[in-house]
């Protein structure tokens, strides 16, 4: 599986390994994989007899992923082949705000040259320290007046339906009375539901997600992605962009525009590729072609050095040697329904067709 830690561990973990030998697991999607089986009502046989079941097709619910690190927060539906589909894309914040105030209670208690001399000196100590206290923290009871705030209203919402809301809670702190106390007093009309042992979501949810690859029917795309191009310039282009290079007509080219594929909060398919498009060499004796590929948080960028955008990945390929007349033209497709960046590339001319995956996540 996938953490908000280790983003960049395919890199090690692929080496070796056959395409099919490792599968990646979103955190945040496993822990919903396992909130999916969990009982969370009684239904009525067709005998008579009652039984416990989980979430019935159709049903929205959030699941709160109420780990040390983050909390992340993910909506799903149940569709109809009892798999699920992705309503909004995971999103969260960090979990480390309570553990953030210990420490500075203990600084202000002893001293900042106490704490720093205990996490050099004895690191095994400090982190008994704070598992400790993460333990004292899931089991602390608290009266009304204590603060705790509860940000998941804006995804609410998507939550509820015809059969009624979910919010299923799991790792660590959903163990906490506290918050399971102060969620179910801000959302009264919704059940809150914690599994039996919810610290193991995460994991359970990764070994199902193994089993059953294809349980996942959609996800909603969290990055916009696209590829670096040069095109003709044109007035109002930044003049930063402005190659020297021009073409045999004498107009410059503009340099590294952003060319989109998939827009952020679209809903695609597990193993769809998007619509194809076309990408020409630059030179006539061009025998490389290198694609470049990048993720955005903003729905339209318009090149590859606006804010928050990052380059995920290069495909470096060969091109076929090209009579009089021929373009060199390639048509190029993504797929990112997976938790991986699939990427085909066909040369028009002979139907060479190439394929690659960027291993990694932004």
């Amino acid at each position: 599986m996938i953490t908000e830690h280790n983003t960049r561990y395919p890199y090690i973990a692929w080496d070796g390994l056959k395409d099919n030998q490792l599968s990646l697991a979103l955190e945040p999607e496993a822990a919903s994989l396992y909130c999916r089986r969990v009982p969370v009502q009684i239904v009525t046989l067709s005998d008579g007899a009652k039984q416990i079941a989980s979430l019935p097709e159709g049903s929205k619910y959030l699941v709160l992923d109420l780990g040390g690190g983050t909390i992340d927060i993910t909506a799903h539906e149940v569709a109809k082949d009892g798999g699920l589909r992705e309503l909004h894309q995971a999103f969260g914040g960090t979990g480390e705000g309570v553990n953030e105030g210990f420490t500075k209670f203990l600084t202000r208690l002893v001293g900042g040259d106490v704490i720093h001399k205990m996490k050099d000196e004895s690191p095994g100590e400090w982190l008994d320290l704070l598992n400790e206290f993460e333990m004292k923290k899931c089991n602390f009871v608290s009266g009304d007046r204590d603060k705790v705030t509860i940000r998941v209203t804006g995804l609410a919402g998507q939550a509820k339906s015809e059969r009624g809301g979910v919010y299923a809670c799991c790792r660590g702190y959903s163990e906490s009375p506290l918050m399971i106390n102060a969620l179910k007093k801000k959302f009264p009309n919704v059940r809150v539901v914690v599994p039996a042992t919810p610290g193991l979501a995460v994991l359970t949810g990764a070994v199902i997600y193994g089993y059953e690859p294809d349980i996942i029917a959609s996800r909603v795309a969290s990055y916009t992605y696209g590829i670096a191009k040069q095109r003709i310039w044109k007035e109002g282009d930044p003049e930063r962009k402005k190659s020297h290079m021009t073409t045999r007509k004498g107009l410059h080219w503009c340099d590294d525009v952003f060319d989109k594929h998939v827009e952020i909060g679209r809903v695609v398919k597990i193993g769809e590729f998007q619509e194809a498009k076309d990408y020409y060499p630059i030179q006539g004796d061009q025998k490389y072609a290198i694609l470049e590929f990048y993720a955005s948080t903003e729905k339209d960028p318009k090149f590859i050095d606006d804010p928050n955008m990052e380059l995920v990945g290069l495909f470096v390929f060969e091109l076929s040697e090209r009579k009089e007349g021929d373009d060199g033209k390639v048509l190029v497709r993504i797929g990112v329904g997976g938790t991986e960046l699939e990427v085909e590339v066909k040369e028009a001319s002979t139907g060479r067709i190439f394929k690659t995956y960027c291993n990694f996540l932004p």
